[in-house]
């Protein structure tokens, strides 16, 4: 890569590495560079018997290319596949041997690259630029009670679904009174996490969130990303439990999380007090997949979708009933 018009220098080199990628684990490696007159020349293996040389047990499932200057962005390349590898195809085959990597930077220029070629890539830099994030909640208001976590993000390749390639960029940012907050400038993707007391009952809307709704991720190629939160609707839940028509007390109310990530999943509300009555004034619906009670062998007596607004459930299980304290409620 040349120097930009009017710099009167080599461009820098900070760090080159590749991101690599398996199931369950990430990892950086270095890349080797050289400076050929002012251009500035980065290596990039692209053959998955690199990976043997290396007496890996596994090569990749994929990579990119990061790249980190003095005084200009950091830019890194799209995901590629190895050579001799596979990658994913379209049904019904699914997996495919890589024949042919597509090597390039999103937006800019890219290149073909077959068993036994060298390809070459240009790449222009440029100077940072202001970013920002803009939160809003559903109804467009500007949210300032609102904390968020970012970082570069390159794979989210582990068993429980979380980034396991993030590479913190800031950690707990509050919005402003607009719902503002300053980002560092890169070419790459991000990724973001709300956080905070404010976070604890909301989802992102946009961009589309993944796993349990406060991650995502963007590119921001303007100087501005919108993003908007649903804080979720709070209710007072009220369940009245008999057993043949006589209050239930200390019924364990079971519950399961609407969002099955890393962890049970499950959990229970409380119990019924002498009057068989259990009530949860800080309820939220749409965190919760399904309430229920089971029996001692843990099986359910009874289960239910949690109700979408405030009101009473009575429950009447049948005489003899055998209530066990079981939290795990059935999913539909």
């Amino acid at each position: 890569m040349p120097p930009p018009a009017a710099y009167q220098q080599r461009v820098q080199l900070r760090k080159a590495q590749l991101l690599l990628a398996w199931w369950g684990n990430t990892e950086t490696v270095p890349l080797a560079y050289r400076y050929e007159a002012d251009d500035l020349v980065v290596t990039v293996p692209l053959d998955r018997e690199v990976w043997t040389s290396l007496k890996m047990l596994q090569a990749p499932d994929f990579a990119y290319v990061y790249l980190e200057f003095d005084d200009f962005v950091a830019v890194q390349s799209e995901q590629f596949h190895w050579l001799g590898g596979m990658a994913p195809a379209p049904s019904p085959v699914n997996w495919a041997e890589v024949t042919v990597v597509h090597f390039g930077f999103r937006g800019g220029a890219s290149v073909d690259v077959r068993n036994g070629e060298v390809g070459e890539v240009s790449l222009s830099v440029r100077r940072p630029v202001s970013k920002r994030l803009r939160v809003f909640d559903d109804r467009g208001v500007p949210i300032n009670d609102i904390a968020l976590d970012g970082g570069r993000f390159w794979s989210r390749n582990n068993h429980c679904g979380f980034p396991a390639g993030l590479e913190p960029l800031f950690a707990a940012l509050r919005t402003n009174r607009e719902g503002v907050v300053a980002v560092p400038d890169g070419e790459f993707e991000y990724g973001f996490r709300i956080k905070g007391d404010a976070a604890r009952h909301a989802s992102v809307v946009e961009p589309t969130p993944i796993d349990e709704g406060s991650f995502f991720t963007a590119f921001i190629d303007g100087p501005e990303l919108v993003v908007r939160v649903r804080r979720h609707k709070r209710v007072t839940l009220t369940l009245r439990v008999s057993i043949a028509g006589k209050p239930a007390d200390g019924v364990l109310i079971g519950a399961s999380s609407a969002v099955l990530g890393c962890g049970a999943g499950t959990g229970s509300l409380g119990r019924t007090d002498k009057s068989g009555l259990l009530r949860v004034p800080d309820f939220y619906p749409e965190e919760f997949a399904a309430i229920c009670i089971g029996n001692v062998d843990g099986q359910p007596l009874w289960s239910s979708e949690p109700p979408d607004d405030q009101g009473e459930i009575t429950v009447n299980l049948p005489d003899k009933a055998e209530v066990g304290d079981v939290q795990v409620c059935p999913v539909n």
